[in-house]
């Protein structure tokens, strides 16, 4: 995956403001009420399948993009929520049905809205990566992922979804100087797409259930998973591509870690990280290298956590090991 490409964008001409947020999202039929004292921002992070953009809207309009021509190429998934305040708005899909903005909603087919002022954040991830995704999970590229509700199943996926996000915006504000940034950054698509599927009701979840109840057969499966993760672990790998390797299901797939290795698959990979951290933190150069170089190079981009899972795995906190 290539890098972001990061920009913020202003305007007060009205003429102007359609055609930025056609740039945007995509195919956009937009109308601004009234356009006196209008003002749009729009701040946003592209790379190849993802994206993040945050909108702040001073005026009133609708959009619509009912009938729309779409590029192939626009064909996403997005995550759109919107602050309570300032200001307010409406979103509604295709059927008519008024959609909650005001928590995270899922609009793959999203047709039109109403606002007043707002300040709406937006996540956007090529279908593709979702459904290859589901697919590798599912164990079949047969599979067909559809999603059966726009809203979170619960209200903790909900706050789950805004941490994720806020765990994408703080990697993508890397500088690419930053040690490690690379698989950082490099497991955003996955992370995103996983979280999307964890979020939302979809097909997949029906699938898992009358699929994947097989026995484990596990030990050369879990050897499979485990070998893999050792060998790739300073990669950008997702549970979907540990899934891959076993060929198991992911539930035999947790199951087997489980039984075998009292963790989880992901569990396994942050453990196979820490201690690769560790052994570059007891051979590095305390003159020359930093914990927050050695942890990023590893993944790790919250440093107080890297520091304490560091320490309770340990009995020391990452900055002796480096004095050593």
């Amino acid at each position: 995956m290539g890098g972001f490409t990061l920009s913020r964008i202003e305007t007060r001409d009205s003429d102007l403001m359609a055609d930025m947020m056609s740039s945007a999202l995509g195919a956009v039929d937009m109308s601004v009420i009234d356009p006196r004292d209008a003002y749009l921002s729009i701040r946003s992070a592209v790379s190849p399948s993802l994206s993040a953009l945050d909108f702040q809207l001073s005026f009133r309009g609708t959009s619509d993009l009912d009938g729309l021509e779409r590029d192939p190429a626009d064909h996403v998934y997005s995550v759109v929520y919107m602050d309570r305040e300032p200001g307010s708005g409406r979103l509604w899909d295709a059927q008519g049905r008024q959609l909650d903005i005001l928590h995270p909603v899922l609009y793959p087919d999203w047709v039109g809205s109403e606002f007043d002022g707002c300040h709406a954040k937006v996540v956007s991830i090529a279908r593709s990566e979702v459904r290859d995704y589901a697919r590798r999970l599912a164990g079949t590229d047969a599979f067909d992922l559809r999603f059966t509700d726009v809203h979170p199943r619960s209200a903790t996926l909900g706050e789950h979804w805004y941490a994720t996000r806020r765990y994408m915006m703080s990697a993508i504000e890397l500088s690419a100087d930053d040690p490690g940034v690379e698989l950082i950054q490099g497991q955003l698509p996955g992370l995103i797409a996983a979280t999307v599927l964890a979020t939302f009701p979809t097909t997949l979840t029906d699938h898992l259930d009358r699929h994947d109840a097989r026995p484990l057969g596990a030990t050369a499966a879990i050897r499979r998973a485990v070998a893999y993760i050792d060998e790739h672990a300073q990669e950008p790998i997702t549970l979907a591509d540990i899934v891959s390797a076993s060929r198991l299901g992911v539930r035999a797939l947790h199951a087997g870690f489980r039984r075998h290795l009292d963790t989880t698959p992901m569990g396994y990979l942050h453990k196979v990280r820490l201690n690769a951290a560790r052994l570059d933190l007891l051979a590095g150069d305390p003159t020359r290298e930093t914990v927050a170089a050695i942890a990023r190079r590893w993944g790790f981009t919250h440093l107080g956590r890297f520091a304490s899972n560091y320490r309770a795995a340990f009995d020391e906190l990452p900055s002796q090991s480096l004095r050593r």
